[in-house]
């Protein structure tokens, strides 16, 4: 039977104290030690599938599998089906 290896991730919130959103912003995504901040691990979101490669321990080597997209994100989906929508859109009638 063919093993796969199964990348998921969820979104975390964690809470910045700034001066405003903007900075806010600036420090979660420079942020590479959570140590200090408060995570909100009861809000977290529901884990999706961010990459699939063939075999045990096969993550990052080699070619990925396709995703399906019904184990994707939210966000992956919607954007995923408004390149289709976009695709389709210019089309001639």
């Amino acid at each position: 039977m063919p093993k796969f290896t199964i990348e998921t991730t969820y979104h975390l919130p964690v809470s910045y104290a700034a001066a405003t959103v903007a900075e806010s912003c600036r420090n979660a995504v420079a942020d590479d030690d959570w140590s200090g901040e408060r995570h909100d691990s009861e809000a977290a979101g529901k884990a999706y599938v961010t990459g699939i490669w063939s075999g045990a321990d096969g993550a990052y080597r080699g070619e990925p599998v396709l995703v399906p997209s019904k184990f994707c994100g939210m966000i992956e989906r919607k954007a995923d089906h408004f390149d289709v929508l976009l695709a389709l859109s210019k089309q001639p009638a």
